[in-house]
């Protein structure tokens, strides 16, 4: 039931999928449902549920097109606020900080990541703060600043360790 009662839970459910799909290495699978997530919630009137499909649809796509995933992510990040989806705002402005450091942009992803470190903080998800300091120490890794990098690299690893990330922490 695409257009009935079922389709905010089904839209959720497509983007959950989608989402998992993005980092199991199933993206042809997850630009799909993520775009049909897309879809049913823009029918809906979701706008978390958008935010959400719109990160996921980022998550995929910024490695091989960071500049033409910025304006999706840039509307997730504005419908996650708007919608008060704390998680989704944290993800998405993380991912568009990512799509500056994949195009050598440093000073613009830190900003774009600093904006975002208080809620992560906040919300006290170690995961995001993983990627927060890995992405901090990838630009001190660009500039050459080798003993911040290492720092950052140490805070990355131990907030992924808190909570058995391997990914980041390796």
């Amino acid at each position: 039931d695409t257009a009935g009662t079922d389709a905010p839970l089904r839209a959720r459910a497509l983007w959950g999928r989608a989402y998992l799909l993005a980092y199991a290495g199933g993206y042809d699978e997850a630009l799909e449902y993520a775009q049909v997530a897309l879809e049913l919630a823009e029918a809906a009137g979701d706008r978390s549920t958008m935010a959400r499909a719109l990160d996921a649809l980022g998550t995929v796509t910024m490695f091989a097109d960071p500049q033409g995933t910025r304006l999706g992510q840039e509307r997730s990040v504005a419908l996650a606020r708007e919608s008060g989806d704390d998680w989704c705002l944290a993800d998405a402005t993380q991912i568009l900080a990512y799509t500056y450091v994949v195009e050598s942009r440093r000073e613009e992803a830190l900003a774009v990541a600093e904006e975002v470190l208080p809620l992560i903080e906040r919300m006290g998800y170690r995961e995001f703060l993983a990627w927060h300091w890995q992405l901090v120490a990838m630009g001190d890794l660009e500039s050459a600043n080798w003993a911040a990098c290492e720092a950052h690299c140490e805070r990355a690893i131990a907030a992924a360790s808190e909570v058995g990330e391997p990914v980041s922490e390796g």
